[in-house]
């Protein structure tokens, strides 16, 4: 077996091990802090019990990958001092465009038409120029 198929043959059988184990369990804890107007959120989380993560762990890029944060018990009211401030901002993503198959299946999961009707309303909502097909994905004119 080369070094490329083991390392694939291992992350399958990590995966389908993993899949079978018991579920972590993270303490997770949200900090808000007010201070007039201004609002400042923490959040930490710790992890309880490991479960599929002892063997199974899957990696997130760079830029997502958070060093597990561990906060204080704390109780509503208690004083706090702010030791560092990290100006992060996140944006929200739209949801995917729909591809023909995912709007079959909303159309499904919504109970809108029937399957014998599905491509004559896909075809329709092409032809009306309603929406365009680039990439696979439907777009609006």
């Amino acid at each position: 077996m080369t070094k490329d198929q083991y390392r694939l043959y291992k992350l399958i059988w990590e995966r389908f091990v993993a899949s079978q184990m018991a579920p972590a369990i993270l303490d997770t804890v949200s900090l808000d802090i007010t201070q007039g107007d201004i609002k400042f959120r923490a959040n930490g989380q710790t992890i309880k019990f490991k479960g599929f993560m002892t063997l199974y762990v899957e990696t997130k890029d760079d830029s997502d990958s958070e060093k597990e944060n561990k906060l204080p018990k704390l109780e509503q009211g208690d004083k706090v001092t702010a030791t560092q401030i990290e100006p992060a901002q996140h944006y929200t993503q739209p949801p995917p465009r729909y591809t023909e198959a995912r709007l079959v299946k909303t159309l499904e999961e919504l109970k809108i038409g029937r399957p014998s009707t599905y491509a004559p309303t896909i075809d329709t909502i092409q032809k009306r120029n309603y929406v365009k097909l680039e990439s696979k994905r439907f777009c609006s004119y």
